[in-house]
C-alpha cells in the first residue's frame, strides 16, 4: 500500500516563510502563534526540515540568478566606463557593490558544493 507524505501544515508553512525572511525561531513562532519548544520539535522533524532546506535552496536559486543579471549589468556599465562612456556617481558605486559582494557569492557557491560533495561521500554505505 502506497503512503503518501503528509502536507505541511499552515502554521508550519508559515514558519517556514518566517525564518527564510530573517526572523528568528522565536519571532517565527510567535508569528505562526506557536510555542518556540513547537518549532523546535519541528526542526527535529526530517520532513519539516526536508521543506526547510527546499524552500531555502529556492530561494538562495532564485537569489543567485537576480545576482547573475546585477553582475552582467555591472560588467557592462564597467565595460563602458573603461571605452571612455561618462558613468554616474550611482551606477559607478553599484556596480563596486556589486563587485564586492560576487566574489563572496562565488565563495559561499563553492563551499555550498564542497559541503554537499562531502555529506554524500559521507552518506555512502561504508564497506
Amino acid at each position: 500500500m502506497t503512503q503518501t507524505k503528509p502536507e505541511l501544515s499552515t502554521k508550519q508553512r508559515r514558519v517556514i516563510v518566517a525564518i527564510l525572511g530573517g526572523m528568528t525561531f522565536t519571532d517565527a513562532a510567535s508569528d505562526a502563534r506557536v510555542g518556540r519548544s513547537t518549532v523546535q520539535r519541528w526542526l527535529r522533524d526530517p520532513e519539516f526540515t526536508a521543506a526547510l532546506q527546499a524552500e531555502s535552496g529556492a530561494a538562495m536559486a532564485g537569489a543567485r540568478g537576480r545576482f547573475g543579471l546585477l553582475l552582467d549589468r555591472a560588467l557592462t556599465v564597467l565595460d563602458q566606463a573603461m571605452h571612455g562612456q561618462v558613468v554616474g556617481e550611482c551606477e559607478r558605486w553599484a556596480v563596486s557593490l556589486v563587485m564586492r559582494h560576487a566574489a563572496q557569492l562565488l565563495e559561499l557557491v563553492d563551499l555550498e558544493q564542497r559541503i554537499a560533495r562531502l555529506e554524500a561521500t559521507n552518506a555512502k554505505p561504508k564497506g
